[in-house]
């Protein structure tokens, strides 16, 4: 799966938590529950495809329900959503440090290389 699919369940599953939340507080939208479940279905079953161990055992373990009752109440679909986001923001914070780490390791070698060029002479273009 491709980081932008990723992105795309991750604001679906946005979406599904405020929902189900307006929903839960107005007593609004209840026809429309059957529709937010199978969409946090579908996003969770695809995030289960994903090579991501903490979202695997996260689902697997049935510590977030990797697939809701059809019954499922609206709170039981928003709370559901909602750790499932807490995993996934976890995990999205975890990638942005490590590409901070990557990023923090390369730049000495960027400014060892602007040093060395900056003392030859520039081209005419």
């Amino acid at each position: 799966m491709t980081d932008i699919a990723r992105k795309g369940i991750v604001c679906l599953l946005h979406e599904v938590k405020r929902l189900a939340r307006e929903a839960s507080l107005s007593g609004a939208l209840s026809g429309g529950s059957q529709l937010l479940i199978r969409t946090y279905n579908r996003c969770t079953a695809l995030l289960a495809e994903l090579d991501d161990e903490r979202v695997q055992w996260v689902l697997g373990a049935n510590i977030v329900p990797a697939e809701l009752p059809a019954d499922a109440t609206v709170d039981e679909l928003g709370i559901s959503a909602a750790l499932l986001l807490g995993v996934l923001a976890s995990d999205a914070d975890e990638q942005r440090r490590e590409r901070e780490v990557v990023l923090a390791g390369a730049l000495p070698r960027l400014a060892q290389l602007r040093k060395q060029t900056s003392g030859t002479p520039q081209q005419d273009r």
